[in-house]
């Protein structure tokens, strides 16, 4: 009698499975990873505008409009983060949030925001549900009451965190 090659069903179904199980393990910590690195993005952003604002204010005296002034080429959209416009950066009696810079992850900041404020050099990060609280605790954020204020009351405190500088 001859002897057939090849595999049974059962041994391709044994290897779908193994795919399926690692596949099923590895997706989700890679969209993690991806997402980390787009805040990492954001925050560099951020970084760059707030240095060119305090060497505007240094230049003349007070900070420019949200990115007008400023001697860098930074869209208010980028692919992934709106950085909304304010009335000023200065602040102001109609801007109740001054001095801050602010990016909010797209779609509609459903996941969470960042902020930076710069006169008293706080880092921010803000997470709309719990399940994003891992955005903020990748830069090594703790737990802040100051940075859930900023949020006005949007946000608990178990989802507002102070980032390192």
């Amino acid at each position: 009698m001859k002897k057939k090659k090849g595999f049974t069903l059962i041994e391709l179904l044994v290897v779908v499975l193994i795919i399926g199980i690692l596949a099923a393990i590895a997706i989700p910590q890679y969209q993690k990873a991806v997402e980390k690195s787009r805040a990492a993005e954001a925050l560099i952003l951020m970084k760059s505008i707030y240095d060119s604002a305090n060497l505007y204010k240094l230049q003349h005296g007070l900070y420019p409009n949200y990115l007008d002034g400023l001697d860098i080429d930074i869209n208010e959209e980028s692919a992934y983060f709106v950085f909304p416009r304010q009335d000023n950066l200065a602040g102001g009696a109609s801007n109740t949030n001054a001095n801050l810079i602010w990016a909010s992850r797209k779609p509609n900041s459903h996941r969470y925001n960042l902020l930076m404020t710069l006169d008293t050099n706080i880092k921010c990060c803000l997470a709309n549900a719990d399940r994003y609280n891992y955005i903020c605790r990748s830069f090594n954020g703790v737990e802040s009451e100051v940075c859930a204020a900023f949020g006005g009351g949007l946000f608990p405190k178990k989802n507002a965190f102070i980032l390192p500088w």
